[in-house]
């Protein structure tokens, strides 16, 4: 007597849980990525066991391979590769999206498609670096911290967005508001000149508001070069070091009496400047400067909430 075979019910489940084991290493590896947007297997080894030692690597390695349609991997040129990295950064695929949203909605997943520019993945890596620095930092000082990769094409456009909150403080005195720039491709002064603009304009205003959920707010600006970095913060400062021509100087600097450009210094403490290495090295010291006393003072984000 023959059977006929019973078809399979279908929409019972999930598209995100199909033929999925969630070992606890999977989940912790998807839940990183969805955090931090891309990482690679010397990061994501170190996240989660707090070292990256070969084995570790390898362990990653296998459960990043049984995670085969809900992360992608990208081949880059550009890799950071001081913690000795292979080329390769891992990302969520759309089901990862889906999983994420469903899992841990509160890490704010961004898809990371096959497709994805290899031009700029290793300045994403060096982002999430960032992320994990000031979390690292935050976590140390029992500070929450709510982050946001940016999403929104409206000029100025951020690289990512985030909140810290102490809960020793007063609740109308107990947030800081930033936003960060991770400088890697060289730009010239001019196009550095328009973000801070942009931000210039948007500060202390309603629109400000509705975007970050404060009118005012911090924005960092992290270099990779010191001597760069240095350069930019006195060219916003004002400091004329043009070059005389004819027996006139011929202003290149923020000067009324630039021709080409005519614009006041812009001297602001809401501008925060630093590098890669101090950021990754000591995110909790006096790591920043600022155009308006770079000469004086350095600034920490603990100094933030005593402004």
């Amino acid at each position: 007597m023959s059977t006929t075979a019973q078809p399979k019910p279908t929409g019972t489940t999930p598209p995100h849980l199909e033929l999925f084991y969630p070992t606890t290493l999977k989940r912790r590896i998807l839940h990183e990525l969805a955090d931090y947007e891309c990482l690679t297997v010397c990061d994501l080894a170190l996240h989660i066991y707090g070292n990256a030692t070969k084995p570790r690597q390898f362990a990653v390695n296998r459960a990043l391979w049984k995670l085969n349609d809900k992360v992608n991997r990208v081949e880059y040129g550009d890799a950071p590769n001081e913690r000795g990295s292979k080329p390769y950064a891992y990302g969520l695929s759309e089901r990862g999206v889906e999983y994420a949203r469903d899992k841990c909605p509160d890490s704010d997943p961004v898809l990371f498609g096959k497709g994805h520019s290899t031009l700029t993945v290793g300045h994403e890596i060096l982002r999430a670096r960032t992320h994990y620095a000031i979390k690292q930092l935050c976590d140390g000082n029992q500070w929450e911290v709510a982050w946001k990769k940016s999403v929104n094409g409206r000029k100025p456009v951020f690289d990512d967005y985030f909140v810290v909150k102490s809960n020793l403080l007063p609740e109308n005195e107990n947030r800081l508001y930033f936003l960060l720039e991770k400088e890697r491709r060289k730009k010239d002064f001019g196009q550095l000149l328009e973000k801070v603009q942009g931000y210039e304009r948007i500060w202390n205003t309603e629109e400000a508001r509705r975007r970050f959920g404060s009118p005012k707010f911090y924005i960092i600006f992290q270099f990779e070069n010191k001597t760069r970095m240095d350069n930019f913060v006195e060219y916003l400062a004002g400091i004329c070091n043009c070059q005389m021509r004819h027996g006139k100087v011929h202003h290149t600097c923020l000067s009324p009496e630039n021709k080409k450009r005519p614009t006041e210094p812009i001297r602001r403490s809401k501008f925060w400047f630093t590098t890669d290495e101090q950021m990754f090295s000591n995110p909790g010291g006096d790591i920043f400067i600022t155009p308006k006393d770079y000469q004086q003072l350095k600034h920490s984000f603990a100094g933030g909430f005593r402004q």
